[in-house]
């Protein structure tokens, strides 16, 4: 039996703003989770109060609107490119947090992620599930520019607005602390909007 995450209410959500980036305008409603994207992004987590073992993800999901269009000969997930109409991410759990000296190292967006996962865990990495534009990327596996702790890997190739669903099977359970859901446009300049009605871990 699998375990719904809740849409609402925004408590149980935490919107994560990154610096000089318009931020997501997001509606929290028991049905669907609203996220307007406007040349925008300000991924939300829902942390976990105690860590769950993972074996299968599926999201729901509906694309309001044009997909963002990528520059010709550029490639999805790179620097200038690193947008999507859905991220979702599984945080693993790492067995303590970062101590002083090295939360003067790590990046800042690191920092804010942790601070947002229960005492006494941290953060062990971030397995990120993707809609992409390009059929050629579905099931490939990478890591992500910023750092090798986030590793993405594209599961549903997107063509046009409507319905889709994200799946996947885990080839091993993973321990996960929380949820990370981004929808992005600022890179790409794109406008839409993304309906979310489930999140179903299991």
């Amino acid at each position: 039996m699998g375990v719904l995450i809740p849409l609402a209410p925004e408590s149980q959500w935490k919107q994560y703003i990154f610096n000089g980036v318009p931020q997501n305008k997001i509606t929290y409603d028991r049905k669907r989770l609203s996220i307007v994207v406007e040349k925008s992004a300000s991924p939300i987590i829902h942390a976990f109060k105690a860590p769950k073992k993972v074996n299968h993800l599926k999201i729901k999901a509906k694309l309001i609107g044009s997909l963002p269009q990528l520059p010709k000969n550029k490639k999805q997930g790179r620097k200038d490119t690193d947008d999507y109409v859905l991220r979702v991410g599984l945080i693993t759990k790492g067995d303590q947090k970062l101590n002083w000296f090295q939360r003067q190292l790590a990046p800042q967006w690191l920092i804010k992620m942790e601070n947002q996962i229960p005492d006494p865990y941290g953060v062990k990495n971030v397995e990120f599930f993707t809609t992409c534009l390009s059929r050629e990327d579905v099931d490939q596996r990478s890591s992500h520019y910023m750092n090798e702790i986030l590793q993405q890997t594209c599961i549903t190739h997107l063509q046009s607005e409507g319905e889709f669903t994200i799946e996947k099977q885990l080839s091993s359970p993973l321990n996960v602390i929380g949820i990370w859901v981004g929808s992005d446009g600022d890179q790409l300049n794109s406008q839409f909007t993304l309906e979310i009605t489930e999140i179903e871990i299991r």
